[in-house]
């Protein structure tokens, strides 16, 4: 996983997770519902030292390291040793931007492994899918003053995204399963491993999501919102600045 949880919030089906990667809590809290397995969850996170803990079916191991890799070497002997005390039937890592996944595209383990896509980042490591319609001053203005020569905010964002979509490109051609949920997944798959095995499998929400009913009567008109904006990919003013590419947006009367 990307994203460590705490036992409380990986036995709970993900009902508290108050970070990212909810559905990765509630597959799991389904899963210690509905079978007898004991589980394995290895993260990385900001530490000095492996951390580990114990609860009931759950071994929960957080490991230092990070999504850039900085310390991939070290990183994926880590992940080597933990399977190897560990030895799991089944190896199920989750998306293709952490390191997890080349565990088994270099051949460091043999234990059978599924490859979850959450989401791809090679097609979005184009400059001009990374920056959208935004000029060059657009973008320089995107930083404060000193971003650009500390290698901070967006253009640093951008070369760390390459990165990342490079050893992406490791992973997809190096393993042999993959599950995702879209036609864009499989074909996506497809193009860079011919022959690769491919699983549909949806994501679980978390309760809330099922919980929470929408009320008219509650709402709070002229406001939108938009998540995980932090992007200039998924930053909805790169379209509207465009006249001629949205429509205005004419609130809905009841």
């Amino acid at each position: 996983m990307n994203t460590p949880f705490s036992s409380h919030e990986l036995k709970s089906g993900g009902k508290s997770v108050n970070t990212s990667g909810g559905w990765m809590a509630a597959l799991l809290g389904r899963m210690l519902r509905d079978t007898g397995h004991v589980f394995a969850c290895v993260a990385f996170g900001k530490v000095k030292e492996i951390q580990t803990s114990r609860d009931d079916r759950i071994d929960s191991f957080i490991v230092p390291g990070d999504l850039a890799g900085s310390s991939l070497d070290n990183a994926l002997r880590r992940y080597c040793d933990l399977v190897g005390q560990w030895k799991p039937d089944l190896i199920h890592v989750h998306g293709t931007e952490g390191v997890f996944g080349l565990l088994t595209a270099r051949n460091m383990v043999t234990c059978p492994t599924v490859i979850s896509l959450q989401g791809l980042l090679g097609p979005y490591s184009e400059w001009y899918r990374y920056f959208g319609n935004s000029s060059f001053m657009d973008i320089v203005r995107m930083h404060r003053l000193l971003e650009i020569p500390l290698m901070r905010g967006q253009l640093a964002g951008f070369l760390r995204f390459r990165k990342l979509a490079k050893r992406e490109r490791e992973i997809i051609a190096g393993n042999r399963c993959f599950m995702g949920r879209t036609a864009w997944d499989r074909a996506y798959v497809r193009a860079l491993n011919p022959s690769a095995q491919y699983f549909h499998g949806g994501e679980l929400l978390r309760e809330a999501f099922w919980r929470g009913e929408w009320d008219i009567g509650g709402i709070r008109r002229h406001r939108i919102i938009f998540t995980n904006a932090g992007h200039p990919e998924k930053e909805p003013r790169l379209c509207w600045r465009q006249s001629n590419c949205c429509s205005p947006i004419t609130p809905i009367s009841s």
